[in-house]
């Protein structure tokens, strides 16, 4: 697997602002497993292979790495219930709490993973001046196999509670999964696949089951912690929502077959004499449909839920075919054809079910006694740091810019985010300006039309991109 080392080192630009930081392809020797790339299974992949001589070959479709050893066999350990693994550690509560900036990783599974600035004063660090980076953009953090890793060091052994700051707003009603890993190891069993819960709100989350609070044994030292985004609760409900999908398919091919892809109304088809199975067939997957239905309502715990809806509708439209399979040809926008059918329906619930966005302010490992400050600040402090921020908008460098700027300094307005222009920037200053000389401004220029009124204005820049063809 592919690891990439942040750099840790805060960088600024030229008004004070805190960039997103780079990141370098981290090259280590590393043992690991065959694992399914889609991250539905914890456990690595099995192969069957028959007894004698066997022949492994590997392809590089991408890039290179080298190989130290390569071991066939069942190595791997089932990771113990959490009642065992309190029994194979002994100690007592900590005094001292450790707590992680979770903008401050030290790896990271892939480059789009990023920190970014959120304004709110119930984030640390936070000010209303300039940008700093608060919080992991739940955006960047959210597919299938995304793992960021964090390195701390334990001055005290012991149990340790884990806390987690987080906001899950962006894949409505549904959880968030992450894997939590302890120096590359899963604790215990119910850390495999722990849910985050949708919300729009922050939350100060104590990782925690039915029972009480999870502790976790730390020896004095340093330690990794990774979270891993996994869809191991899923696996099951996706892969048979796809077999509904493929059967769905299957019988829409026969369909076509015998009409030739007409769709009249009035038209007697008999399917049922041509397809004798699609009655039975469409009550199998109607019962297919209601199994995984409640499956989802088992796994978050409720039926008011938006893809439930999106089931039930499926459900009335099969009892219309399974009535009158005649009835598939004219209504296939109802079946397979269209935004508003079955299998659109169950395709766009799919990606929902496996999109795990996670933002997150904090970590802290604590005792049981520690008292967590509030997730979030009153209307009060809200409203007062607004007010700060906008009356110093007025004096902010960043909206004067152009006042400052010297004739020998080449302004340049980029139709692009402000993301995209402070890499741009970033870029300019470190390379350009350092190897000539020459100073570059980039400036957001967030409508097209400023380019006409600032030459009526005589205040055009030096250059612009980003324009559209027309103009």
């Amino acid at each position: 697997p592919i690891k990439w080392a942040v750099d840790t080192t805060p960088v600024y630009d030229r008004f004070g602002d805190e960039l997103t930081p780079n990141s370098v392809l981290y090259s280590e020797w590393n043992t690991f497993t065959l694992q399914d790339p889609n991250f539905f299974f914890i456990e690595p992949m099995k192969i069957y292979l028959p007894q004698g001589s066997n022949t492994i070959t590997v392809f590089v479709n991408e890039g290179f790495f080298l190989f130290g050893d390569i071991t066939v066999g069942n190595v791997y350990e089932e990771p113990l219930s959490y009642s065992e693994y309190l029994n194979e550690h002994t100690g007592s509560s900590v005094e001292n709490a450790i707590e992680i900036a979770a903008e401050r990783y030290s790896y990271e599974s892939e480059q789009n993973i990023r920190s970014k600035f959120v304004r709110n004063p119930s984030l640390t660090p936070y000010s209303y001046k300039n940008r700093v980076l608060n919080v992991l953009d739940q955006s960047a953090y959210r597919e299938s196999g995304d793992s960021v890793t964090y390195i701390f060091d334990v001055a005290e052994s012991g149990y340790y509670n884990l806390t987690i700051k987080y906001m899950q707003s962006e894949n409505d009603e549904l959880d968030s999964q992450r894997a939590i890993l302890i120096d590359g190891e899963i604790p215990f069993a119910e850390l495999e696949s722990y849910p985050f819960e949708f919300s729009r709100k922050w939350v100060n989350e104590t990782l925690h089951d039915d029972e009480g609070n999870f502790e976790i044994y730390l020896e004095a030292g340093t330690h990794e912690l990774t979270l891993l985004a996994n869809n191991k609760k899923l696996r099951d409900v996706y892969h048979n929502l796809l077999s509904i999908l493929d059967d769905i398919d299957a019988i829409a091919r026969d369909v076509n077959k015998i009409t030739g892809g007409l769709s009249d109304r009035y038209r007697d088809y008999k399917l049922d004499v041509y397809i004798p199975t699609i009655s039975s067939d469409l009550e199998r997957l109607k019962e297919e449909l209601i199994n995984e239905k409640s499956q989802i309502i088992e796994l978050y715990g409720t039926d008011d839920l938006s893809i439930i809806s999106e089931i039930n509708l499926c459900l009335k439209y099969f009892d219309q075919f399974i009535e009158n399979p005649d009835e598939i040809p004219p209504f296939q926008y109802r079946f397979n054809e269209g935004t508003g059918s079955i299998y659109a329906k169950i395709n766009v619930i799919l990606p929902r079910l496996i999109d795990n966005p996670l933002q997150m302010d904090s970590l802290i490992f604590h005792n049981e006694d520690y008292k967590l400050a509030k997730a979030n600040v009153n209307i009060f402090v809200r409203s007062w740091e607004s007010v700060r921020a906008f009356f110093y908008s007025f004096v902010d460098p960043k909206y004067n810019e152009e006042t400052e700027v010297d004739d020998d300094t080449v302004v340049v307005w980029v139709r692009q985010s402000r993301l995209y222009i402070q890499v741009m920037q970033r870029m300019i200053d470190e390379g350009y300006t350092e190897d000539t000389g020459n100073k570059v401004q980039l400036s957001v220029m967030p409508d097209e039309t400023k380019i006409v009124l600032a030459n009526a204005a005589n205040r055009t820049p030096d250059a612009a991109m980003g324009l559209s063809v027309t103009r």
